[in-house]
């Protein structure tokens, strides 16, 4: 079996560009790809101040992705508010699923108790 080891590897977050204003920059990110770099170009672009945001991944084979930022603000700040937002929402998704699968292993407990009681009491004819 091949052993992936990118699997192992901290993410490294390195500011490649920043515009003289600040408001433009690049930011690489080693070993991500699009399970970060789609939903951080949607959290930035619900940013009212951003006006231009996506990512690139140069190469399949090579882990970095490229994340670009045009912003009313200092572009590396809107970056970390994008990731501190995609946390908060995973922790709200985690949160409620949490919640649902308790709600369903309730109704699941309760169905089986009815379930017992059917099989238990006496049917009459």
């Amino acid at each position: 079996p091949i052993f992936d080891e990118s699997v192992y590897k901290k993410v490294e977050v390195k500011l490649q560009h920043i515009s003289k204003t600040g408001s433009v920059a690049v930011v690489t990110f080693n070993h991500e790809d699009h399970t970060v770099g789609n939903p951080l170009r949607h959290v930035l672009m619900q940013n009212p101040k951003v006006s231009t945001a996506g990512y690139s991944i140069p190469h399949p084979l090579e882990p970095k992705m490229l994340v670009h930022v045009q912003t009313e603000d200092y572009a590396v700040d809107v970056v970390c508010q994008g990731l501190e937002r995609i946390a908060s929402l995973c922790e709200e998704i985690s949160a409620n699923f949490e919640e649902a699968l308790k709600k369903a292993v309730t109704v699941s407990e309760a169905d089986q108790y009815a379930e017992e009681e059917a099989i238990m009491k006496p049917r009459k004819e």
